[in-house]
């Protein structure tokens, strides 16, 4: 069998040479759920490993209801390795009163994308809660980034219309029912799918290409829940073209995500 260049660097333990975008990650610690060496300086070693060029990260303590807490250390992230780390803003959507003083907070510390979690407050995205949230995410034509597990996408489809100039991401696309995330990155354009996934079936890679979603899928690894080397190797390894691999890898979330348009010639 005859390896791209990819699965090249990959097999000998190289880091990627091409733009590698991590959608999806978390820092700092919870109330409930210490993490092993979730600090920025080990997020960027493990992307040096890989070859991962920026890492895209929520604060988990924004997403259980401390999001003041959450945005010092995504900011504290972001200003230490301001080239390598993007931060997303978190809100406390359990107390309403305080969303729209995070998310200009977050907005005035340079922070242009969000992170919600439907546990962070055990409501679902229909909730009230969520509307000034939304709002202010579309006014300022915001990326966020949604946990999802299919049970979710009835409550999220009345908004994806609702809210045009919000890039809804839809985070482990293809963790159940990945027809229909499929069909709702079909019909909406500001719909896009998120790949990680620790026990991810398997050709979901190559199922979401096949459907014709190439320019709105997105890597991300979740770390530190998941291995990062584990869930770029879904890609890497998939069975499909080459380029494919460079736009699910990076260059899409170069575009939807970080809003920066990479040259052609720039893989």
């Amino acid at each position: 069998m005859k390896h791209d260049i990819l699965e090249q660097q990959a097999l000998a333990g190289l880091p990627l040479e091409c733009y590698v975008v991590d959608s999806h990650a978390h820092i700092g610690t919870g109330p409930s759920f210490p993490l092993y060496r979730n600090d920025v300086d080990s997020f960027i070693e493990s992307m040096d490993r890989i070859g991962c060029d920026v890492c895209c990260i929520s604060p988990y303590a924004g997403l259980k209801n401390y999001a003041d807490i959450g945005l010092r250390e995504i900011v504290a992230a972001v200003e230490r390795y301001p080239d390598r780390i993007f931060g997303y803003i978190t809100a406390d959507v359990g107390y309403p009163e305080s969303i729209e003083r995070q998310i200009k907070t977050g907005l005035a510390a340079g922070l242009t994308a969000m992170k919600i979690h439907v546990s962070s407050a055990r409501l679902p995205y229909s909730h009230p809660n969520y509307v000034k949230l939304f709002e202010l995410a579309n006014e300022h034509a915001l990326p966020i980034l949604i946990h999802t597990w299919g049970a979710e996408l009835p409550d999220l489809e009345p908004l994806f219309p609702r809210y045009p100039k919000i890039t809804f991401v839809l985070g482990h696309a293809g963790s159940c029912q990945r027809e229909k995330y499929a069909e709702l990155a079909l019909r909406y354009d500001n719909v896009c799918l998120e790949l990680c996934f620790s026990a991810s079936p398997k050709g979901i890679v190559e199922y979401f290409v096949r459907r014709g979603l190439v320019d709105k899928m997105l890597w991300g690894s979740d770390t530190n829940f998941y291995s990062c080397e584990h869930q770029i190797g879904r890609v890497v390894f998939a069975d499909i073209d080459l380029g494919d691999k460079y736009k699910i890898l990076g260059r899409n979330a170069a575009r939807l995500i970080l809003k920066r348009e990479l040259p052609e010639s720039y893989i």
